[in-house]
């Protein structure tokens, strides 16, 4: 029993010094000539191959920098060795780091293989130091992934997502969408954000639809830092740019409208112009519209529009207001035709008042018609008692009859204008002393209106015993 635990124990001594004894076959040891470095520098080893083996054997040197990134620069100079039994070579190793490592301490293996059977043969474990880092700065652009062309908010925002305050720093934002913006952003302390652009940017309504990058392009000292990459998609859209041409007349207003596709795609909508409902029957267009809706007082007329980018069209139209003047003077010259037959071509006014001695009467003619009238004759009575006082203005009568009834007098025209008026004057007073009330009669006017002879009547006036006047209503006379 104790013979087999003695040879469980032998069995698993063995196992774990056997690794250790091949391991002192082959010495590795490392000397630092530079470990420590700035994020540009590079690290210098010396690499001691000591072979214990009993024969001579060839090796190759293996590391292990991808944990420090994929630009790891490193080598090994030779790069494969002979060492003789018992002998010693040394190996010069150089690395250096990625550009973008930061500031602290790492580690890295050295390994050796046989070139002969491709075995491990030893390793050995280096640290070294970086001192400085390479500005580590990151742009976050905010602006939609997917847009349409048009105006749209755009802001950059950076950090210093390093471990040392960057100084001396500007930076670039450019897109193949706009342009590009100079952005001047001084210093930076490590973990600060700063929004350095808040803006609002115009892509062209013509841009083709397609696949587009902004960027961010940070400088230290003038040269090259970093950048920061953002894809962009622009779909496409029509979009109508619209231009009036306006021409307004007495009785016609003309509207000319020229739609343009300025955008990326084609547009395929339709062009609306609004009118107060009345006036739709006064629209005349070309092309035809396709359709008038008419709501609440309002008629909207509406043209298809079909345009591929960059293609034009023109609508005319115009609001011709002649048919409402034409029904206008229609209306006026039914009236006109109207009155002139129907209507009192003349009018006649009889009026009176007291002066010193008599009474003074006026009789106000007047030509109503926009016609010149021929061969008018105005009559008027002084019945007895009373007495013609010759006071007659500026137009004597034409003649003057002694009546039993009274005295009668006759003014004629050969012509009054249109619209003209005339006024003839008279004196009046009274033989005896009047008691009661004493009627002045109508005057009437004669003339040929048309093909018929017609008679105007002025109203009438009564007299009292002082002789004072009295008007009265006109009355109505046949003729």
């Amino acid at each position: 029993m104790k013979i087999k635990w003695l040879l469980v124990i032998s069995i698993v001594l063995l196992a774990i010094l056997a690794p250790v004894s091949a391991a002192d076959d082959i010495v590795v040891t490392t000397e630092a000539v530079k470990d420590k470095i700035p994020y540009d520098g590079t690290l210098r080893y010396v690499i001691t191959i000591t072979n214990n083996q009993d024969y001579a054997d060839k090796f190759l040197f293996s590391s292990t920098p991808s944990q420090l990134g994929q630009s790891t620069l490193w080598s090994f100079k030779p790069q494969t060795v002979s060492v003789p039994s018992g002998g010693s070579e040394d190996v010069v190793f150089d690395l250096t780091p990625p550009k973008d490592i930061r500031v602290g301490t790492y580690g890295l293996d050295i390994i050796v293989y046989s070139s002969t059977d491709t075995s491990i043969k030893g390793y050995s474990s280096i640290r070294f130091e970086i001192t400085s880092e390479y500005p580590h700065l990151e742009a976050t652009i905010e602006m939609p992934g997917e847009l349409y062309p048009g105006t749209l908010p755009v802001s950059v925002i950076i950090e210093n997502d390093g471990a040392k305050t960057q100084d001396n720093l500007t930076a670039v934002f450019e897109s193949e969408l706009f342009g590009a913006y100079d952005l001047e952003i001084g210093s930076l302390n490590p973990g600060e954000t700063r929004l350095v652009l808040n803006e609002e940017v115009e892509i062209p309504t013509s841009t083709e639809p397609g696949y587009y990058t902004s960027k961010v392009v940070f400088y230290k000292n003038g040269e090259f830092v970093d950048e920061t990459e953002k894809d962009i998609t622009v779909f496409g859209k029509g979009n109508l740019a619209v231009s009036h041409d306006i021409k307004k007349g007495i009785l016609t207003n003309k509207y000319s409208v020229t739609l343009t596709n300025v955008g990326n795609a084609e547009s395929n909508e339709k062009w609306n112009a609004d009118f107060a409902s009345w006036k739709r029957i006064l629209v005349k267009s070309n092309p035809e519209q396709l359709d008038v809706i008419v709501t609440d007082g309002t008629a909207t007329f509406e043209w298809p529009i079909i345009l591929q980018p960059g293609e034009s069209t023109t609508i005319n139209y115009q609001i011709s207001y002649s048919p409402i003047l034409a029904t206008i003077l229609a209306l006026l010259f039914f009236v006109y035709v109207v009155y002139w037959y129907f209507g009192e071509a003349f009018s006649l006014k009889k009026e009176a008042r007291k002066t010193k001695g008599h009474i003074e009467v006026k009789l106000l003619i007047k030509n109503k018609t926009p016609e010149i009238q021929h061969n008018i004759i105005i009559e008027d009575m002084v019945p007895t008692p009373l007495k013609l006082v010759k006071e007659f203005g500026t137009k004597t009568p034409t003649a003057i009859k002694k009546l039993k009834s009274g005295t009668k007098m006759s003014w004629k025209f050969r012509h009054l204008g249109p619209f003209e008026e005339v006024i003839l004057t008279y004196g009046i007073k009274s033989r005896l002393s009047v008691v009661g009330t004493l009627t002045l009669p109508a005057a009437v006017l004669k003339a040929k209106v048309g093909k018929s002879l017609k008679k105007f009547y002025s109203n009438s006036f009564s007299l009292t015993g002082k002789v004072s006047v009295k008007e009265e209503e006109p009355e109505e006379q046949a003729f």
